[in-house]
Parts: C-alpha cells; sequence; structure tokens
C-alpha cells in the first residue's frame, strides 16, 4: 500500500484519462510528458509526413515541365544529378487523353523528379491515373529520388476481394539507394510504394487509402530492404509488409500511422506464405518455412489501431526482430505484438508504451536460444541460423512461477517459490543450471541439473521493495549458453505519505480533501506562506495563530502494524523540535511513546531564509502493539517557527 502527494489531483487525473488517445499526450511512467515513446521520438528535424515545414522542397529544377509530353521528354533527356521539377499547381492525368492507356513514369538512375509539396501551403504538384490496371505509375532506378508531389491512383476502395478490380501499384523502386520523400501518396489498391530490389529510404510521406481486401500495403517490401521514417500512415489494410523472402527487411521508425487500418499496421510474412508453392522434388527446408526474412526493426512508432492487430510477424527473421520504444492506443502488450506459427528466436520486444495511462512493459520478449544466428556457419551441426527452431520434441523455457506477465506486475510477499519448466533437447547438452536474482544480486541455484519444484525458494523480505529480475543460465560444454529472466514485484512493506496537502475547491464536488489522518484536533489549519522557504514543499499544516498558545495539538492515523515512521518539519529555532513527540496505541486509548532520533538542515536560499529542516524518525519497540499513530505537538508551537512537511509511516504487509 502506497499513497503520496498528488492525491488531491484526482479531478485532473480523471478528465485527462476521459479524453481520447491522444499521441501528442506522450508520458512517461510516472506520468510527466516525455518524447521517448512513439513518434514524437522524431529526431530527423522534419515534420512527420512532410509537408509544410519540410527543409528539402525544391523550387525549380534543371528542367521545369507542366504537361505529361513535357515531363516525359524531360527525363528522357535527364543525367544523373539532374532535378526534373514540376510547376507548382500542376495537374498531370495521364489518362485524360486515353482512359485505357497503361503510363509508367520511369525515373531514370540519380535523377530527381520534384514538386513543391509544402511550400508556401503549397500541396504539391498532382500526378494521377484512373486505369485501374496501372501497376506502377512510377517507377525509380538506382539513386533516383521522388519528391515533393500528389501521386494519386485510380481505387481508394477496400472492394469484395484482391480481385475485384484489377490491381494498380502507385511507386515501385527497382534499384539500389532509391528514395521516395515529402509525397502525398493514396487511392492505390495493391501497394503506395513497392520495394522490388536494393536499399530504399521511405520517409516523411503522406500514405493513405490503400486499403484492398487482401492486398492494400501503404508500402510493400518485395524484395530488397527499406528504412520507412516518420510518415503518416491512414486508412490502409497494412501500413507496411514485407513478403518475408531471404534479402527482405525494414526498420520503421518515428511514424504516426492512425486508427483506420483494415488489418495489421507492421507485418512480415514468412515461408509458410511463399514456401509451400515449392515443387515436390524441391521441398522446403525446416529453415524456409520459419523464416519471416532477415531482420524487422520497428521502433519508436505512434500505432492508433486498437481494433486490429498493431504488429504481427508471420515467423522468425534469420538476423533481427526488435520492437521498442513504440507508443499504442491498445492497452494489451499480447494484442500490440504477436509472432504467429513460430515464435521466439531473434525476437527483443521491449520499452514500449501502452494505452491511455501510458503504462511502460519493460520486457515482453527476450531472445530464445531455439531459432537464432550462429557464431559459427552451423548450431551444432543441424544447419545455419534457425537450426535450434521448436520441433515436435516440444523444446521450451518457461518460468512457472513466477509467472511470465508481460508488464512484470505479478507481486509478492514473503516466500516465493520458483518454478520452471525446461527442455532444452538433447542437441544442446547442458550441463550448468545457474538462477540469480537481478544483475548483481548472486546465485540462488547453481547445479547440474535444473530444479524441481520446491527446492529453490527466494525469501522477498531480504529485497526491497519493488521490480526485480529473475535469470536462470543454462550453459554446455563448448561454452553456449540458454538465458531466460523474468520481472516480478516485491511488495513487503505498506507505506502511508501524509504531505498535508490543503483542501481544493471543486464546481462538481465543493471542496476536496487529501487528509489521511483517522482523527485530528481543532486546532489545525493549512501554510499559506511561500513555498519557496520551504524547499519547494507546498502543503504544509501548521497551528492556527489564536490556538498556538492553547493544550496540545494532535494528529492520529491508523496503521496496520507499524515498523518505521519518519517526520518532517521546518523549525525557526531547532530546539522547537523537542515539542514534537510520537506515540502508538493498539486501542486508540492507551500510549506507548515512541523514541525519536533527529537530523538538521541548516536554512536554505533564499537569502534571509530562516527555516531548518528537521527530519524525527524512529521505529517502534520489539513487543510493542499498534494499530494507531500518534503526533502530538506541545505548545508553544505558532505558525511563524514551526510548520509540519510530511509523515511517512511504515511497516510489514502481513
Amino acid at each position: 500500500m502506497s499513497t503520496g502527494k498528488g492525491t488531491i489531483l484526482f479531478l485532473l487525473l480523471f478528465s485527462l484519462l476521459c479524453l481520447p488517445f491522444s499521441p501528442a499526450m506522450g508520458a512517461s511512467p510516472t506520468g510527466s510528458p516525455s518524447p521517448a515513446y512513439g513518434h514524437e521520438a522524431n529526431d530527423t528535424g522534419d515534420p512527420v509526413g512532410g509537408g509544410p515545414g519540410y527543409s528539402r522542397i525544391f523550387s525549380g529544377g534543371t528542367f521545369e515541365v507542366s504537361s505529361l509530353p513535357e515531363l516525359l521528354a524531360a527525363l528522357n533527356a535527364a543525367t544523373p544529378g539532374s532535378v526534373v521539377y514540376i510547376t507548382s499547381g500542376t495537374v498531370i492525368d495521364v489518362n485524360a487523353d486515353n482512359p485505357q492507356a497503361k503510363v509508367t513514369i520511369f525515373i531514370p538512375p540519380g535523377v530527381t523528379l520534384a514538386g513543391d509539396r509544402g511550400l508556401n501551403g503549397s500541396p504539391g504538384p498532382l500526378i494521377k491515373c484512373s486505369n485501374y490496371d496501372t501497376a506502377p505509375l512510377i517507377e525509380l532506378s538506382a539513386g533516383a529520388r521522388l519528391t515533393g508531389l500528389r501521386i494519386e491512383g485510380p481505387d481508394g476502395e477496400a472492394g469484395e476481394s484482391a480481385t475485384w478490380r484489377p490491381n494498380s501499384r502507385g511507386v515501385d523502386i527497382s534499384g539500389d539507394a532509391a528514395e521516395v520523400d515529402n509525397c502525398e501518396i493514396y487511392n492505390w489498391s495493391h501497394a503506395g510504394v513497392n520495394v522490388k530490389a536494393g536499399e530504399a529510404y521511405i520517409h516523411h510521406n503522406s500514405i493513405h487509402h490503400v486499403r484492398r481486401t487482401g492486398l492494400g500495403y501503404g508500402v510493400l517490401i518485395s524484395r530488397g530492404t527499406a528504412l520507412i521514417e516518420a510518415n503518416v500512415f491512414d486508412w490502409f489494410r497494412c501500413a507496411v509488409a514485407g513478403t518475408g523472402f531471404y534479402g527482405t527487411g525494414y526498420e520503421a521508425r518515428y511514424n504516426l500511422t492512425l486508427d483506420n487500418a483494415a488489418a495489421t499496421t507492421f507485418d512480415m510474412h514468412g515461408g509458410t506464405n511463399f514456401c509451400p508453392s515449392r515443387s515436390a522434388t524441391s521441398p522446403c527446408t525446416e529453415e524456409e518455412i520459419r523464416i519471416a526474412g532477415d531482420y524487422v526493426r520497428i521502433h519508436h512508432n505512434t500505432i492508433m489501431a486498437v481494433y486490429t492487430r498493431p504488429i504481427g510477424i508471420k515467423g522468425v527473421p534469420t538476423q533481427e526482430l526488435s520492437v521498442y520504444g513504440n507508443r499504442f492506443a491498445t492497452s494489451d502488450p499480447s494484442f500490440a505484438f504477436k509472432q504467429f506459427y513460430f515464435d521466439g528466436g531473434n525476437t527483443k520486444v521491449y520499452d514500449n508504451m501502452y494505452g491511455m495511462k501510458g503504462i511502460v512493459v519493460p520486457e515482453q520478449y527476450s531472445p530464445s536460444p531455439f531459432i537464432r544466428q550462429c557464431p559459427q556457419t552451423t548450431c551444432n551441426g543441424k544447419g545455419p541460423i534457425v537450426a535450434l527452431a521448436p520441433s515436435a520434441t516440444d523444446r521450451h523455457l518457461k518460468f512457472i512461477n513466477p509467472p511470465e506477465d508481460a508488464a512484470g506486475q505479478s507481486t509478492f510477499t514473503g516466500l516465493l517459490p520458483v518454478e520452471l519448466s525446461i527442455n532444452v533437447g538433447e542437441d544442446f547438452r547442458a550441463n550448468s543450471y545457474t538462477l540469480m536474482v537481478d544483475d548483481d544480486g548472486g546465485v540462488i541455484y547453481q547445479k547440474e541439473r535444473p530444479p524441481i519444484p520446491g527446492e529453490v525458494t527466494i525469501d522477498t523480505t531480504s529485497l526491497a521493495d519493488g521490480r526485480h529480475k529473475l535469470e536462470i543460465v543454462i550453459g554446455n560444454a563448448t561454452g553456449d549458453s540458454i538465458r531466460r529472466h523474468v520481472y516480478f514485484l516485491v511488495d513487503n512493506k505498506w507505506e502511508i505519505v501524509d504531505n498535508f496537502d490543503a483542501p481544493i475547491y471543486s464546481p462538481w464536488f465543493g471542496w476536496i480533501g487529501a487528509e489521511k489522518t483517522l482523527q485530528a484536533s481543532s486546532g489545525w489549519t493549512y501554510a499559506e506562506d511561500s513555498e519557496k522557504e520551504f524547499w519547494g514543499d507546498t502543503g504544509r499544516r501548521v497551528i492556527k495563530a489564536e490556538d498556538s498558545a492553547a493544550d496540545a495539538e494532535y494528529l492520529i492515523w491508523q496503521d496496520d502494524g507499524l515498523s518505521e515512521y519518519r517526520v518532517v518539519l521546518y523549525v525557526a529555532r531547532t530546539e522547537l523540535a523537542g515539542n514534537v513527540t510520537m506515540a502508538v496505541s493498539a486501542d486508540n486509548a492507551t500510549w506507548t511513546t515512541l523514541p525519536i532520533e533527529m537530523t538538521v538542515e541548516a536554512p536554505s536560499s533564499p537569502a534571509g531564509n530562516r527555516w531548518h529542516k528537521v527530519e524525527l524518525f524512529g521505529s517502534v519497540p520489539t513487543g510493542v502493539e499498534t494499530g494507531y499513530v500518534r503526533l502530538q505537538l506541545l505548545p508553544p508551537a505558532s505558525a511563524d517557527e514551526l510548520q509540519l512537511g510530511a509523515v511517512i509511516l511504515s511497516g510489514k504487509q502481513k
């Protein structure tokens, strides 16, 4: 049990939690604003989605064009380094003269096709088509760049099926080091941007209405890799997806994906999709079935989807799968991320923020040895990269107690029995099992065999209250190791923190108090003078001026077995601290005085401050029963010489 300063902010917190989720409301675990999660971590220097404020906007070029014939002629004449600039306000409809024409605008190597999107509020020149069978409208070769334009397709509808109409794509990338930036790309049934080869850079775009049933990819990695950065996605089936073939991979960061999603926001398909098409004479290997491309890195994105899954990976990338720093609108970590068919392996899901309350889960998935990239060319002679994949032998390593709670919120008091379920397989040949608490907490078990249920118990009273880590390390004779850990909370101590916050007034509920006392004598009020002289303490209790020479005043709290107390007070003369006494009682009638120790801190700035900060502290002697705690203040105790700053009471949970 823990209470602290800030409880009087209930109404403000209540109103904030009733607001719709807003990506601008980023919060740290303590609730303070933080850009560390989601797209607000964008450090590119340019606005997410591009447009106004984007820094790399063209206002002219090597060639300046305003029609389709001029555009095609300029691109044909352009050489590496040339900029073909479509003049502001231009609309190029490639099907204006022939609705059945299938036009592809090819951007040669090293050439830039540019517009002025975002300059002085310009939406950017428009290139559009109306033929459903356009795939693609624009194709980029190696080193080409497409920037500052609107690329409008013929079909922004979901449709009845993937083949409801012929399919269209906006932009194909077929060469290395191509770039698509500061564009608005929309109304494409198959893909807004399709990476066919090379390493692509797709950033600061607005991509929307790419949502054909069964297709509908804002960005699709068919082959090759991509850095997908600082884009805004909306009205999509999948914002970003990959085919999962060898050599495919993507990093998605600083993107804002809005909530009009029809399927998984970030996706990577895998061998279960493409490998079954292999012939009977050339069957799939185990690795080919299990892979989902080479790598997937999804970090620092704001993902607004709550009815469709934010992230779904259909296999295990051969190199890396990492998900971190994201902000999810959903509050359910297990819904936010799922690995289908084969999970584990090179998978790291950690330090993501969830839901309206901004709950941060430090670690949800950690790398598993069962699918991993081996330091040698093979894993124990079984094949490259994913040879240790789970199979019918049911390899697993799992904590039963403490349970593998994704949020690490399982709480324990007293003794914690440790139980695991372990099957690392015969090929690993384990010869050591080590259990450790925290990174520097020491070994609690080390043998050549795994611990059996009931053999290992942690006395949590030896640990500080809060989050702890329990890790098992399984080693073999060749020096390889398998690791897995789980987090758990220790809560052996209750605590009451009374900061003496003054009541606040609400037009709906009237005066709302924050008192934690059970009883208080009539002479108390709240301080109103500046907190600057009191170490920033905004909540203090004092004796009313008319009662400062009267009888002793008291405050009483109810406790659940007090062990220790601490009192913070401010005095103009240190000897006045002796006017405070502490006592405990089992029945709120007969009192036992507690011993008191004291520390004194001299006056702080500003100049002229005369107040000393005093801390009184002590513990309850063995054998003394409690249930009530009393602070008594003996006269004289005027507000201009003594003020109470806080009382902290604590004890062990029963």
